[in-house]
């Protein structure tokens, strides 16, 4: 499976948490100062150019985002240079979105530029947003090109100041992932005129590893929750070896997924773990798997295994002792053993003999497959379309 690192697109995305008792704060506290103490030079493994899709409820495309993770030019006191660029349409407008921002060898920011370009047929409008550390604070300013650019100076120029998705990203790459969470702080500069900036605490809580689906792929990552200053939770999941997969902001039906340069810019398949949505899909899953195109766990999606457990059960009562999940895991053991090398125009060519039947009120199915002498019988569940009997 290739891997994925970060950085970012909108700056509104950060987020997610539990209220804490002050002890367990100032233990994440620890931790995450000890981690970023030992995080100096240059690492040539977070480097590379990253590509994520982004998609309205996980599967429609809205648009793409480049990253780009290199060494920073020498004379600025900075490590990373990370350049980011994303283009989304909804309707009739656009946004598009370009940062560049300078980290230390902590991954913390020293300079963020930002221009955001939203156009809706004729009209365009063109925001930019700099942020700059300085010897003693940080400086804001901000233009809308309405009128002359407004600066805001803040003290705390001390802080390792992880505001962004950007560095956040990239922090969450470097955790261990096996702790259970790190507080770090970050400048938050107001929303009204004249108010004062203020440093809050980042909190970073890590799950414990769990089965997650990505592009089709079952795979087993950690999820990372982010809170900031009680605004919404933000997620990242990122597998085992600390590389994004995806990310989104809890609340929004917008989801990042990370994928080849390609996948970014179409549609994304229902296949976040949850059933297809034609009877004809579900089985070609089947086939799929049967012809190893597939890992054996992509059943998972497709496979009602309590209902093909009380089939199989009348068929081999002693199977009644197993579990659903126990038979599971045994069918598909079974099925791989079955299976044969095929390829995808062979699948192509089977599923164009499948007849499918589906019931007036459209909950109940059944495919006949070439070669098969029973049809398979399936359901429509608020999952979609699983399997439910095959023998």
């Amino acid at each position: 499976m290739p891997r994925f690192s970060a950085p970012g697109l909108f700056l509104l995305l950060i987020a997610s948490g539990i209220c804490l008792a002050q002890d367990d704060v100032e233990e994440a506290r620890a931790r995450a100062s000890g981690l970023l103490d030992r995080l100096e030079g240059y690492d040539e493994a977070v480097e590379g150019v990253f590509h994520y899709g982004i998609y309205l409820r996980g599967k429609i495309n809205l648009g793409s985002m480049k990253v780009v993770v290199e060494r920073a030019p020498p004379g600025n006191g900075a490590v990373y240079k990370v350049t980011s660029s994303a283009k989304m349409v909804v309707g009739a407008e656009s946004v598009a979105v370009e940062e560049q921002a300078l980290l230390d060898g902590a991954l913390a920011l020293r300079s963020l530029v930002q221009t955001e370009t939203t156009t809706k047929g004729e009209a365009q409008v063109r925001q930019e947003t700099k942020v700059e550390r300085t010897e003693d604070g940080w400086v804001r300013v901000h233009s809308d090109g309405r009128g002359e650019p407004r600066g805001v100076r803040a003290k705390g120029g001390d802080i390792r100041n992880y505001p962004d998705v950007i560095n956040l990203m990239l922090l969450v790459r470097r955790l261990d992932l096996r702790k259970t969470s790190y507080v770090v702080q970050a400048l938050e500069w107001p929303a009204k005129p004249g108010a004062s900036p203020a440093v809050t605490d980042v909190r970073i809580d890590m799950s414990a590893p769990a089965p997650y689906w990505h592009r089709g792929e079952k795979v087993g990552a950690f999820t990372a929750r982010v809170k900031r200053s009680g605004r919404d939770r933000q997620t990242f999941v990122l597998d085992f070896d600390g590389y994004l997969l995806a990310f989104w902001q809890e609340g929004l039906p917008v989801v990042m997924v990370a994928g080849t340069e390609k996948q970014c810019g179409l549609d994304i398949e229902k296949n976040n773990g949850g059933g297809a949505e034609t009877p004809e899909e579900a089985v070609v899953v089947y086939i799929r798997v049967m012809a190893r195109l597939v890992p054996v766990d992509a059943l998972d999606r497709v496979m009602d295994w309590e209902a093909l457990r009380s089939v199989a059960v009348k068929l081999r009562p002693q199977l009644a002792r197993l579990t659903p999940g126990a038979f599971a895991q045994g069918a598909k053991r079974e099925l791989l053993r079955n299976s044969r090398k095929g390829d995808e125009g062979a699948v192509e060519r089977i599923r164009t003999d499948l007849e499918v039947v589906i019931s007036p009120d459209r909950h109940e199915a059944t495919v006949s497959l070439p070669g098969r002498p029973a049809p398979m019988k399936l359901r429509k569940s608020t999952r979609g379309w699983l399997i439910t009997e095959m023998w």
